[in-house]
């Protein structure tokens, strides 16, 4: 009985190896099945991204190119004021590509200059048609104002000036993934043309800037904002000279007549008048039109504020109340500044 029972014990569990050891095969056949499923989804899903990345790429160079295209016909057309020209021209500017440039397919250094490159060489293009059309002298404290034609290429190159520190909100949402920092088109001009002057060396993707037609457009540039610069300030702290009246509109209209030669125009400080922040942003203006003059004579560009700038400035009436305000104030604070400032102004020669 014992043995009938250890036979029939020895089959079963001899029944189950073999049954076990098919479903093995079976589960083996699954299993290469579905390492070569997915082995191919792999291979898909990789195609599918290099296509996704490419997609994106060919969408923002798209995307930037219309958007700086269409800002630059814009900024160019003589009927757009010069409010609207300092809109288009920011666009234009945190249109160029390396602004946009993130590193979500790979892309590394190489590109980002390579894009950086490609930017600082249209830009070239786009400014030298205009280059040579342009007066450096022109009358800054008419430029903002006029709708004349003849003035629209200096208030283009102007609006240029004023917007090239302009910087893409994309390149700080992106500064964690580039661990980079943001860096303006105007950043690359400044430092290069400096590095270039005093001998250094410069990277190959921006030897493009030393060339002597890029740099003289460059530092013309500059130099037409470091004179709009003390108009955006003047518009905002002087008296508007159309309500000056008596002897001093008569010594007004005889030094516009002269050409310079005679009269003068002495205009009122109401820097007191305005808001704290309206202060701030006038000696913003100041310091950054100070820090271009500064900037071009560091690179042997001898600049001078344009001359009717000049006389303005000297002859700029602050009174007595405005130079004792309280230290203790922000105003009084922002006067003293503002103060310092106009002094720096008027001891440039």
């Amino acid at each position: 009985m014992q043995s009938i029972s250890f036979k029939l014990f020895t089959s079963i569990i001899l029944l189950i190896t073999l049954m076990s050891c098919g479903e093995i095969k079976k589960f083996g056949k699954k299993t290469d099945k579905m390492r070569k499923l997915s082995k191919k989804i792999y291979k898909n899903s990789a195609e599918s991204t290099k296509n996704l990345c490419h997609a994106f790429i060919q969408g923002r160079q798209g995307n930037s190119s219309i958007s700086r295209n269409d800002s630059l016909m814009k900024l160019v057309d003589p009927m757009s004021d010069f409010s609207m020209k300092l809109m288009f021209a920011g666009k234009f500017i945190q249109g160029f590509e390396f602004q946009l440039f993130t590193k979500n397919c790979g892309e590394g250094s190489k590109e980002y200059e390579r894009l950086v490159e490609d930017s600082i060489a249209e830009f070239y293009r786009s400014v030298s048609s205009l280059s040579g059309r342009i007066n450096l002298k022109t009358d800054y404290t008419k430029l903002f104002t006029s709708r004349k034609k003849k003035h629209n290429d200096e208030q283009v190159f102007a609006a240029i000036g004023l917007t090239m520190h302009k910087i893409n909100r994309m390149q700080e949402y992106n500064k964690g993934t580039l661990q980079r920092n943001p860096k303006s088109l105007h950043s690359f001009l400044e430092e290069t043309i400096k590095k270039d002057y005093e001998g250094k060396a410069v990277p190959h993707y921006l030897r493009d800037i030393t060339l002597h037609s890029f740099k003289n457009i460059v530092l013309d540039l500059f130099e037409i904002k470091m004179n709009s610069l003390l108009v955006l300030a003047l518009k905002e702290f002087a008296e508007d000279k159309d309500t000056v009246k008596g002897k001093r509109k008569r010594k007004m209209i005889l030094y516009v007549s002269s050409f310079g030669r005679l009269g003068k125009i002495a205009l009122k400080s109401e820097y007191d008048k305005r808001e704290v922040e309206t202060q701030k942003r006038i000696n913003y203006y100041l310091t950054k039109s100070l820090d271009t003059y500064n900037y071009l004579h560091s690179v042997g560009r001898p600049v001078k504020f344009q001359k009717k700038l000049r006389h303005i400035f000297k002859n700029i009436m602050v009174s007595k109340s405005q130079k004792t305000q309280s230290l203790s104030t922000a105003k009084g604070k922002n006067m003293v500044k503002f103060i310092s400032l106009m002094d720096e102004v008027n001891q440039t020669k």
